[in-house]
């Protein structure tokens, strides 16, 4: 079974960088709290909630990257599940955040999310080989 690469190192590449982005984000949020946000006024504990999903997006990135680079069937499950995370945590940190998302920011989050589902997808198997048992 043929399988290309390159997707699936791009497809890597892009969820280390939002694995990076999303736990620095996650760690100033849980360290300086609603200060780290600029204007608006948080809640403490929404602060640490809000910090914990994007670290909970990091972790769940990073593995799904590990997944990748071994060539794990369930690394691109993970990386589904990453991509999907990373929106819906996107739309509820700008609702909690900023009392609605951001237009601009869940616009660059679904471009963003759609090229790593797009590298997921041009990485699938290119031939299926049939076993016996198949064959009608």
């Amino acid at each position: 079974m043929k399988i290309r690469r390159w997707p699936g190192v791009a497809a890597g590449c892009m969820l280390a960088v939002l694995a990076v982005a999303r736990a620095t984000g996650g760690a100033v949020l849980l360290r300086r709290g609603s200060a780290s946000v600029g204007a608006v006024r948080l809640a403490p504990t929404s602060a640490i909630a809000v910090a914990l999903g994007l670290i909970l997006v990091a972790v769940l990135a990073s593995a799904a990257v590990v997944g990748l680079v071994v060539g794990a069937s369930w690394g691109r499950w993970l990386a589904v599940a990453a991509v999907v995370l990373f929106l819906v945590g996107g739309i509820v940190n700008g609702t909690v955040l900023f009392g609605a998302p951001r237009i601009r920011g869940q616009l660059l989050n679904f471009g963003y999310s759609f090229l790593v589902l797009y590298f997921l997808y041009l990485q699938r198997p290119l031939t299926h080989e049939v076993s016996r048992d198949e064959i009608v």
